[in-house]
């Protein structure tokens, strides 16, 4: 008698792992979803860029779409993108592209195309307002204090000439201006 009992729960057993593996090959979408497409998530941003005279910066506050993509390469690409708000300025070069984002430490090492410094208008108020851009827009982040600049995965030593960019630039609330 209880030799047949067993046979019927792992009978039993079986076809529930049978039928949970025919739902998650069969069933709707919602069941694969998890799994097979990142959730879009609605995220606001503040961002910094150079204000009207160019004179320091200044915070856009932006809702986007999160998928794919970590918070520092999402904040980092809409500074790519450049101000929305009238009056204000671009802080990064057109036809710069991310190549990657590691965050360790607090410190997000940044790593960019040739064009953030071959397409640079140069001069140091736009490379400070450059290097704090990318910082202070950063720092909004949890986990975030700073960030490391670097071109074609390596270390520069400077972006512009002004700055020396071997090490990691900090959040400065001096730079922010209405």
């Amino acid at each position: 008698m209880g030799e047949k009992r067993t046979r019927w729960i792992v009978m039993g057993a079986l076809a529930l792992v049978l039928l949970a593996l025919i739902l998650w090959e069969a069933g709707p979408n919602w069941l694969r979803r998890s799994v097979d497409e990142p959730v879009e998530q609605e995220v606001e941003l503040t961002l910094y860029f150079t204000n009207s005279d160019a004179t320091g910066l200044a915070p856009e506050k932006r809702t986007v779409i999160r998928k794919d993509q970590s918070l520092p390469e999402l904040v980092v690409n809409e500074l790519i993108k450049g101000p929305t708000e009238p009056g204000l300025g671009r802080t990064i070069p057109e036809g710069t592209k991310l190549l990657s984002v590691e965050v360790r430490d607090g410190i997000a090492y940044t790593d960019f195309s040739a064009e953030m410094q071959t397409n640079h208008w140069g001069g140091s108020t736009g490379e400070t307002m450059t290097l704090f851009s990318l910082a202070n827009s950063l720092s909004e982040l949890e986990g975030v204090r700073g960030f490391f600049l670097l071109i074609e995965g390596k270390p520069v030593e400077s972006l512009a000439g002004h700055w020396t960019t071997d090490v990691p630039f900090e959040r400065d609330e001096s730079k922010i201006q209405p």
